[in-house]
């Protein structure tokens, strides 16, 4: 009887306020975005459609994605990352590695937990040259 009317109870305060109340001791995900750890602020470019957009050098083969969660203590900062366009020639893992089997330009979207409902979504593209690095103590004539 008494699991009766905590159901009973529940229903009626999921339909009047749309979800369960929050827990007191839940920090909760205020936003995630994506980052561009290339450029000097961190913040990725824009198109002129006002998408993010992140460049990559030709040639590259794994990207890995960079964001950020705000706050840094949300109790739950588990992600889900997913490629809403162009699918077919990349993948995308669990840490948010890029695979690319071909270069096209492709658009991913980052989800955050279940209970926050926050997202972000970016656009690769390739462009530029893939420049190899030479570490500042290597003889380059060698």
């Amino acid at each position: 009887m008494l699991l009766v009317v905590f159901c009973v109870i529940a229903t009626i305060v999921i339909s009047v306020f749309g979800k369960l109340p929050e827990d007191s001791y839940r920090t909760a995900v205020e936003t995630i975005e994506f980052i561009d750890p290339t450029q000097e602020d961190d913040k990725c470019k824009l198109n002129s459609e006002g998408d993010k957009v992140i460049e990559i050098p030709v040639g590259t083969k794994e990207y890995k994605l960079n964001y950020i969660i705000n706050p840094s203590d949300a109790t739950e900062l588990d992600v889900t990352f997913l490629i809403i366009t162009g699918s077919e020639y990349a993948e995308v893992n669990d840490e948010g590695l890029i695979t690319f089997n071909k270069e096209y330009s492709i658009t991913v979207k980052i989800y955050s937990n279940f209970y926050d409902n926050k997202t972000d979504e970016v656009i690769i593209l390739f462009g530029g040259e893939n420049v190899e690095v030479i570490p500042p103590d290597g003889d380059i004539f060698a």
